[in-house]
C-alpha cells in the first residue's frame, strides 16, 4: 500500500473527527483546482477519496484494520486460532475473503438484468419497484460482507488480496448509493455513474480472485 489516506491529510491514526475534518478543509483551499494549484485536480481526488474514508466511523474502522491499527470488532465469525501462517491465510480465505467475494457478485451480477428491464420504462412503477427492491436487497448483502471483511485482521501475504477487497466494497458502497439516487430524482447522471462504479467492482473483485488463487498456492 502506498501512502495512507492519514498521511495524505498530513495527520497520525490517532487524529479525532474534528482534526480530520480541519486537515481537510485547510487542503481543499490549497489544492482546489480552482485556485491554480500544480496537480490540483489529483491531489484533490486523492484528499477528497481519504475525508470520505476517516469521516466516515465505519470506513474509518474497517481502513485501520487494513493498515493493523484496529483490533477487529465482535462478530459472530470464526476465531482463527492456528498453529502456522499458512493455516491462517487458509482459514481466512475460507472466513473472510469467499463470502465477501460471493456476496459482491450476489450484487454485482444481477445488475445487467435489473437494468435491462428497467430500461423498457425507466418511469414504470412496477419496474422501479422492482429495481428499487433489488437496492434494497443488495444494500443489505453489502452491509453484511462489510462487516465480515471487518471481523478479522488478515493474515501475513494477504495484504493485497485484502487491499483490492477493501477498494472493492468503497467503490460498491457509493454504486449503491449512485443508484439510490437516480430512483429517488430519476436523474440519468446517477444510475449512469453507478453502473460505471460497478464496472470497476467487477473488475477489482477479478483481480481479488487472482490475488486469492496465488494466496491459496501459497498455503
Amino acid at each position: 500500500m502506498g501512502q495512507t489516506h492519514y498521511q495524505t491529510l498530513g495527520l497520525e491514526p490517532s487524529a479525532t473527527t474534528e482534526q480530520i475534518r480541519s486537515a481537510y478543509r485547510n487542503l481543499a483551499k490549497v489544492h482546489h483546482p480552482d485556485t491554480g494549484a500544480d496537480a490540483g485536480h489529483q491531489q484533490m481526488i486523492l484528499i477528497n477519496e481519504a475525508y470520505e474514508v476517516l469521516s466516515e466511523p465505519e470506513r474509518r474502522s474497517t481502513y485501520d484494520r487494513l493498515l493493523g491499527l484496529a483490533a477487529p470488532p465482535l462478530l459472530k465469525t470464526p476465531k482463527m486460532r492456528v498453529a502456522s501462517e499458512e493455516e491462517a491465510r487458509i482459514l481466512w480465505l475460507k472466513v473472510v475473503y469467499h463470502p465477501v467475494n460471493i456476496g459482491i457478485n450476489q450484487i454485482v451480477k444481477p445488475f445487467r438484468r435489473q437494468l435491462d428491464a428497467l430500461s423498457y420504462d425507466p418511469y414504470d412503477d412496477e419496474l422501479v419497484a422492482e429495481f428499487t427492491a433489488y437496492l434494497e436487497r443488495s444494500q443489505q448483502t453489502f452491509q453484511h460482507i462489510r462487516q465480515v471483511f471487518a471481523s478479522q485482521r488478515n493474515p501475513i501475504g494477504s495484504a493485497l488480496t485484502a487491499e483490492l477487497l477493501f477498494h472493492s466494497l468503497n467503490q460498491l458502497g457509493d454504486a449503491l448509493e449512485e443508484l439510490r439516487y437516480f430512483t429517488l430524482n430519476y436523474n440519468y447522471q446517477h444510475l449512469h455513474v453507478g453502473q460505471e462504479l460497478l464496472g470497476i467492482v467487477a473488475d477489482l473483485r477479478r483481480q481479488a480472485t487472482e490475488a486469492a488463487e496465488h494466496l491459496l498456492r501459497m498455503a
